[in-house]
């Protein structure tokens, strides 16, 4: 895929939700309330996201999202079990 402007990526969304609840957390030691609620906020909706565009019930895995094909972008498998299902998405909880 040569154009990645309209895709919902998997590691990339990962990152983000982990770097928000991180960011959350620390602006509750802090002190930062409004700052905390906001990122709680931020980070909830990813997560939401993630779990309605980014997972893939019968494969049991997160995907990125192509939104020019309203479909799932999947890897192309290989002979042997590939470690490209082990995502840093599936450290986070899918629903809540």
């Amino acid at each position: 895929m040569d154009d990645t402007t309209k895709l919902g990526s998997v590691d990339i969304s990962a990152y983000m939700a982990g770097s928000m609840e991180a960011l959350e957390k620390m602006a509750r030691l802090l002190g930062y309330e409004s700052d905390a609620k906001e990122l709680a906020s931020e980070y909830a909706h990813l997560k939401f996201m993630m779990n309605t565009k980014l997972w893939n019930e019968t494969e049991g895995t997160y995907f990125d999202w192509d939104y020019r094909k309203n479909a799932h972008v999947k890897v192309v498998r290989r002979k042997k079990r590939a470690s490209w299902r082990i995502f840093i998405s599936q450290f986070f909880p899918k629903r809540n």
